[in-house]
């Protein structure tokens, strides 16, 4: 069975509705959950890196996500 490292940083893919707009709210588990049967196709590991919008991702989560 194939291996996938699953990094979640916020963004775009990760965002829900708000009275004020989108923000980053979902884990990787919520995300996984949206694949359905698909989830079983391979092992996934998480690690849940960061939650923030990807038009606030500054040198320093760049540098977290480097590490």
């Amino acid at each position: 069975m194939k291996k996938i490292v699953w990094i979640t940083t916020g963004g775009t893919i990760a965002c829900t509705h708000h009275d004020d707009g989108l923000s980053p709210t979902l884990d990787s588990k919520q995300m996984l959950e949206a694949l359905g049967p698909y989830q079983n196709q391979a092992e996934i590991l998480f690690d849940d890196l960061l939650q923030i919008d990807s038009t606030n991702m500054q040198p320093e989560e760049w540098g977290t996500i480097a590490q």
